[in-house]
């Protein structure tokens, strides 16, 4: 095949992809440490956080969707040099991830206790998971903004960028995590709110 013995394509093609599966193995760490942190205090805590969270997986989806779609179009326009049209096509992203996210959030912080009972009828997974959910969605704009600020960075070929800020971020994420959970530094053990405030 053409591309066996082409080393800068393989390069190229690691160099790109390298970062991205760092940033999701990051992700999923922090997911899967919380979930860790919180079932060694509280069951009933670490499952509402689990059913809580399909909410936000849904909406990540979305939002990289959306990333995606921009990264293809501003990588495009990259090839061209075409400075303004990327910016244009940024500035549209950012108002739909805006829009979208604050859509998203209201109905979550309004309808958070319906959502819930999609996915469990535990009283007590319901009303600690809606409690949650009301928290986290405050984060939801910011997170949609990111995500395509970072869709954006990879079509203009600048993806350290983005897996150093996840690095730094998740990092924060989890060290905040670890001292709102179990009441570290002074703070007051917080258990799932910890998880909340510290995302």
């Amino acid at each position: 095949m053409y591309f066996e013995n082409d080393r800068n394509f393989y390069y190229q093609l690691l160099r790109l992809t390298i970062p991205l599966f760092l940033q999701q193995l990051l992700r999923v760490s922090v997911d899967t440490l919380n979930s860790i942190m919180l079932g060694s205090i509280d069951q009933i805590q670490m499952s509402a956080m689990s059913q809580a969270n399909q909410i936000f997986f849904i909406y990540y989806a979305v939002c990289s969707g959306l990333s995606i779609g921009c990264c293809v179009l501003v990588s495009q326009y990259w090839g061209k040099k075409d400075v303004d049209s990327i910016s244009t096509i940024i500035a549209h992203g950012l108002r739909t991830a805006f829009v979208f996210g604050l859509v998203v959030s209201i109905l979550v912080i309004v309808f958070s206790n319906n959502i819930m009972h999609l996915y469990s009828s535990d009283l007590m997974i319901v009303e600690c998971g809606a409690k949650y959910l009301r928290k986290v969605a405050l984060m939801f704009v910011a997170c949609g903004l990111s995500v395509m600020i970072f869709g954006a960075s990879r079509g203009v070929e600048q993806v350290r960028i983005v897996l150093f800020t996840n690095i730094i971020s998740y990092s924060v994420n989890i060290i905040l995590d670890y001292i709102l959970i179990f009441g570290k530094l002074g703070f007051k053990p917080m258990g799932i709110d910890g998880v909340a405030v510290g995302t």
